[in-house]
Order: structure tokens, then sequence, then C-alpha cells
């Protein structure tokens, strides 16, 4: 999971004295769409990020309703200066992104005004007895009623997804229910058969196996793949391309490997989603690839590290000083140089087609990778107009760095067990005190990890320590961010925050969640349990 993002220290509240800002709790009261909807629930402490940007508590709202006569469910974000949306008619199941700015005089405003993003219609909003009423407005067109109620999260009556989106958040539920696979044709491939399940609306499609592997490893390995496929589902939903339709134009299994060790398999997407950039509202294009490799001994996924080493000796200790520097200084200087030492033709004429190949662009975390019959093929995450020479990428089978037993990917040594790393300290989960989303200023989300007492005092020394470096934040054998570290923490209270999407923050709360084997108590699951590949207890 590659993302640029920036450690807050959330050590030092902002000054009480500063009149520009409310305290959470005046917040809470200012907005009329928390009024009564928290009723005893204690306001986090806040504001939490270091870098001057006020936090506030997140808890997405979730609404259903009609516009007009047509039924909808509507996600809600309420921020301090502004809140942000998407909702979605039942009848195309498709996200229309909703926005809103507020200025600061305008804070104790009872009328919320969103913008939904793709269609140049505003939804004004007020409180009702119910929930929400208001105005749905199109230029050019009548004004439709609004009418929306809160919904609570209940366990989803029907359909076949009802299994694997168990763990998926309200919305994602309420917007993939009842949606039914098509099973396609069995395949042969060799002495193993595929069959291809389809999901009819968005027509994305992803095998299961059959036959030609252990029944235990069949089924764990489909397990992954069927909460897989509906995160694909999900997230073409998810893409507001333009009015009635999503943006994914390619969204689907480019290769596929399958031997007597491994299923692998490349996943590529190309999208065009809408987004509001402060602003100006305009299409992100960008194409996607992932891999999944599964050990066909186990059915366990394999991770790079399993399969490839580039250093000397034994992989080094799972979150250790030498582990993060093996990925982060001596994989992106080496990779490189064997490319070409194994591709030596002088292909790369354009210096920008070098310079896209060079050790630049390999930090861990900006490529992707999957096995096929030649080898181990790289790629990364990035576009280039190069014409690459054949093999260009692909570390052939037999190769030293290769070395490990292929019938039996051996992994590092394990860490310490179920651990959040932080530089040189390791946090268990007794140590962890809350996980939570936040909002800043800006309405940029954040993940914060609060610690408990003891473990907030081992913080506070490392933070120091490292002050202004860039940090290694990973839990077990994955690499969660390299942020910057730009205060001291002080209070046990660690904020990430950057460049990223709400369903990358929810993805690493996940992974801290399910490594760790975090209860119910130690996170909000009302914004954090979406897709989750665990059940928490």
């Amino acid at each position: 999971m590659a993302m640029a993002a920036s450690l807050g220290g959330l050590a030092a509240p902002l000054n009480a004295a500063d009149d520009q800002h409310q305290s959470h709790g005046e917040i809470i009261a200012a907005d009329p769409l928390y009024e009564g909807q928290r009723e005893g629930d204690e306001p986090a402490p806040g504001p939490y990020l270091a870098t001057g940007r006020l936090g506030t508590d997140v808890r997405p709202l979730v609404y259903v309703g009609t516009i007009g006569s047509d039924p909808i469910v509507m996600e809600l974000f309420p921020g301090e200066y502004g809140s942000t949306g998407r909702f979605f008619y039942r009848k195309d199941r498709l996200d229309i992104g909703l926005q809103e700015m507020r200025d600061i005089d305008d804070l104790t405003s009872d009328e919320l005004s969103l913008d939904a993003i793709s269609r140049g219609s505003r939804m004004t909003l007020r409180r009702s007895s119910t929930g929400l009423s208001g105005w749905f407005t199109t230029e050019g067109t009548s004004p439709q009623p609004v009418s929306l109620s809160l919904l609570a999260d209940a366990p989803l009556e029907t359909g076949e997804t009802e299994a694997p989106l168990a763990s998926f958040a309200i919305y994602q539920r309420q917007q993939l229910d009842n949606l039914a696979l098509v099973a396609g044709d069995s395949v042969q491939h060799g002495t193993r058969a595929l069959r291809e399940w389809r999901e009819p609306v968005s027509g994305i499609s992803l095998f299961r196996i059959e036959q030609g592997y252990p029944e235990p490893v069949m089924q764990k390995i489909n397990s992954a793949l069927g909460r897989y496929h509906w995160q694909r589902v999900s997230a073409w939903f998810d893409c507001d391309g333009e009015v009635g339709k999503s943006g994914y134009e390619v969204s689907e299994v480019s290769a596929l490997f399958l031997s007597d060790d491994f299923v692998s398999l490349a996943w590529s997407e190309k999208v065009r989603c809408l987004q509001n950039h402060f602003g100006h509202v305009a299409h992100d294009i960008y194409t996607r690839k992932e891999g999944l490799t599964f050990s066909a001994q186990t059915g366990d996924e394999v991770h790079l590290d399993d399969v490839f080493y580039l250093g000397e000796g034994t992989a080094p200790r799972i979150g250790t000083n030498a582990w993060f520097d093996y990925r982060y200084k001596i994989f992106p200087a080496r990779l490189p140089a064997l490319l070409e030492k194994l591709h030596p033709q002088p292909v790369w004429q354009d210096k920008d087609c070098a310079a896209f190949n060079g050790v630049e662009g390999w930090e861990w975390g900006a490529f992707t990778w999957h096995l096929t019959s030649d080898g181990l093929y790289l790629e990364k995450q990035g576009r280039t107009l190069c014409d690459e020479p054949a093999g260009w990428r692909t570390i052939p089978w037999g190769h030293q760095s290769l070395r490990r037993p292929i019938s039996i990917p051996v992994k590092a040594a394990a860490p310490v067990a179920r651990a959040l790393h932080f530089g040189q300290m390791a946090f268990t989960k007794s140590d962890i005190a809350q996980l939570s989303l936040i909002l800043d200023r800006d309405n940029i989300a954040a993940l914060e990890i609060a610690l408990q007492p003891d473990a907030a005092k081992r913080l506070e020394v490392e933070t120091t320590r490292l002050l202004n470096t860039s940090v290694n934040i990973a839990v077990g054998s994955t690499l969660l961010a390299s942020p910057q570290l730009i205060d001291p923490v002080a209070d046990g209270r660690l904020g990430l925050f950057g460049l990223m999407h709400l369903r990358d923050l929810q993805a690493m709360a996940g992974e801290i969640i399910c490594a760790m084997h975090l209860s119910r108590r130690q996170f909000d699951p009302t914004n954090l349990a979406g897709s989750l590949p665990c059940e928490p207890k």
C-alpha cells in the first residue's frame, strides 16, 4: 500500500486562546446534523494535528429515503468547515459525490447545502422529525423533494452477497445488497478447472478454482478471491464517471499463472473518476495494476519477500532496522542493476524512458508483481510511453535471487507477534487504546492511533529521537506508510494524514485491526469496519 503521507505528532492541542477555532464539543453543538445523533456520547478529544490543522471525530451517517419518488441511500461525513458525502439511486447503485464548503461565519446555520459533483445539482437539507428533508435542484428542471431517515447498522436480509459483505461498511452493504454472481463456463487449465463468476451490473468477473488443488487450499484461495471480487465491484460503483455511468473502463484479470506451487494473477484497471479539487471538478484518470499470489500448498497469500530476495545471507527479521534498510535502500538500488544485467540490450535510447526505469522509480510499494511461466514479473505503478523490450522486468526461474525452495515458500523470520512497528519500537494489542478516523479543517481524512499511557511514553522517546526524518510504520510484514515526522508525539496520539483516500485509510486500519486481533472496543466499527478481511470480537 504505497501512500503519500505526513505524520502529525498529535502532541500539542491548538492553543485554547486561539479564537479562530472551536473546540470539538462546540462543533458538535453547533452542527445541526450532530444534534440528537449521539446523545450520551463523550466528545472525542481534539484538536489533533500538530501542524495546526483541526481534526474532528469522523462518524459517517447513513440515511435512506427518496429524491422525488426514487429511493436513495446517502452517506454523510459532517465536518467543521463543510460536510462531504455521497449517495446512490437504488435503481443504478452508482455513487454521486457530494461536497459542501461552509464559511466560518455559517457554522451555526441550520441548513446544509451539498453540491452533487458530477450532476450540476444541489441538495439542500434541514433536520426534520424523522431525519432530514429538503430539495434536490438541477438547473432547468423542477426541484424534487428529499426525505431521509437515519439507517441503523442492521444485517442484510437476503442475497448471495450477504456472507462476503459481513465486514463491509453499512453504505457498501446497502449498495451491493441483493446483487448476485452468475456462473460462467468451466475452463480447463491442464489438470485444473476454473469457473468464471460474473456480477452482471458492473460486468466484473473473477474465477474460482473447482479442481486441481487440495480442497482446503481451494476453499481458502476461493474465499480470498470472493472478498477481492466484491471489493472490485464496490470500487466500480464508487467511481463517479459521468451521469448514469461508472468511470471504470477496464477492471479485469490481465494475467494468470497456475502451477503445483502457486496461483498467481494480475488485475488491471483503467479509471476516469470525477473528483472535486478545491472547487474544480475534473476527471482523475489513471491505470492501476495489482498482483495476487497464493501458495498452492497452504492457500495463504504469498508476499514478495517469500520468493524474491536481493540481500546477502538470510532475510532480516521483519520489523527490524535491517529489514527496513533492505526494503528502502538495498532493494531499490539493486533491482535496476539486476534487470540491466539480465537484459543488457541498450534499448533505452530516450532519456525519459531511461529515467523512468532507473533507481528512483523502484521504491518498495511503488510497483506490483506477479508470477508467470517465465518467472517473477515486476511493474511500476505509473504511466510510460516507452516501448519495453521483451522480458524486461522479468526475473527468470532459477535465478539465484529466487533461491528459496519454490515448492515451499518460506516466510522471513516472524516479527514480534501481532505488533505495530514504529521505528525501533514495537507496540502490541494491549498498547492500543483506540483507532479512529478524523478530519482536518480542509476535510482531509486522517487515521489516528491512540496508545495507552505506558506505550505513549515509549512513543515520545522514539519520536524525539527520529524528529524531522521519515519513519517506517508497519504491522507484521506489511508496511503501512513512511511519513515525515514533523513533531514529537507527547500525548500518545499518532496521526497519519496526507494525500490518502478515505478507503485507503480504512484499508490501513483494517491491516492493523486484523493483524493485531484488535477487539471492537479498540476501534469504531461504524467507520473502520468496511471490507475487513476478519471478524473482530
